[in-house]
Parts: structure tokens; sequence; C-alpha cells
């Protein structure tokens, strides 16, 4: 599998994370022992459904 191809299909996690990243900066005025909502059901269900779909297309390249 192609790095470029990789990479694409790790663009929509990489943003998710990149967002999480920012809420946990901001917390300035949240309490200290504060955690951020949990994502969505359905967005975690998506993200693990991509990234084992990635996961399958890496290991048949590997055989």
């Amino acid at each position: 599998m192609d790095e470029k191809v990789i990479l694409a299909e790790l663009a929509p996690a990489i943003t998710a994370l990149k967002t999480l990243s920012l809420v946990a900066l901001d917390m300035e005025d949240a309490h200290p022992l504060a955690l951020p909502e949990p994502p969505d059901a359905a967005k975690v269900a998506a993200y693990e459904r991509q990234m084992n779909a990635i996961a399958q297309q890496v290991n048949a390249g590997h055989r």
C-alpha cells in the first residue's frame, strides 16, 4: 500500500485528534479534574470501522 494512500486514510483520524487536543488545551475556565464529553457512539463506531479496514488493507499487503 502506498504511503500517500495510508496518509489519506488517516487524515480524518488526525483531524479528530487535532480537535480533541484543542478541546484539551481550552480548559482554562474548566475545573482541573473536568474531562471533555466523550465522542458520540456513532462516531466511535465509524472510526473503529475505518481503522479496521485500514488494518486489513495493510495486512493484505504484507501477506
